[in-house]
């Protein structure tokens, strides 16, 4: 049995901010140096222009940044079988609206205090999707490339929040992958 505690019974510690400068991006460590160099040095920039969204979960009482996550407008093409099993199979285009996660990190001290932060993080990011819908912005689904190369279980995680494999864009068997294609449909 873990000793973590469940992050949504701290949620009021946490606040939800978009990426600026005077987070201390610095002291950042989820112990992937991809994901650590990417905020420190490159997701300022990227927001700046308007090619991905950074997000920030804050600790409201010392700053910390507990995570992070990406999101960017995307289009996801889909076989006629998923076109059918998502009752779109009546669309002209096999091309639909879509929010992409683009990278997704939790703080290695935050990740060995509190499980379920991933789902946690997945659930803001639903609300952000919907919040976004609801102002008139289309968005079928919420896509996401899980790096299964840095961590070979976070596709569980996903399934279990309701992702489905992306089956026009599966690898090849035999090929070594590190990413896995899901999405999430917003309307199912």
């Amino acid at each position: 049995m873990s000793n973590k505690k469940d992050i949504i019974n701290d949620f009021q510690n946490f606040q939800l901010v978009k990426l600026s400068k005077g987070y201390r991006v610095e002291d950042f460590n989820c112990n992937l140096e991809e994901y650590n160099s990417f905020l420190k040095q490159e997701a300022l920039n990227i927001q700046e222009k308007n090619i991905s969204k950074v997000h920030l979960i804050i600790n409201k009482k010392n700053g910390d940044i507990v995570a992070y996550f990406t999101l960017s407008s995307c289009a996801i093409n889909l076989s006629s079988d998923e076109k059918i099993s998502h009752g779109v199979d009546d669309v002209v285009f096999n091309s639909f609206p879509c929010v992409k996660i683009g990278k997704l990190a939790s703080d290695s001290k935050y990740s060995a205090k509190y499980s379920n932060i991933i789902n946690f993080l997945i659930q803001i990011i639903i609300g952000i999707v919907n919040d976004s819908i609801n102002l008139g912005v289309a968005s079928r689904f919420l896509i996401v490339d899980a790096d299964i190369e840095n961590n070979p279980d976070i596709n569980e995680i996903y399934l279990k929040n309701g992702f489905k494999y992306n089956e026009a864009l599966k690898k090849g068997k035999h090929k070594k992958v590190s990413t896995v294609s899901m999405r999430l449909d917003m309307f199912a």
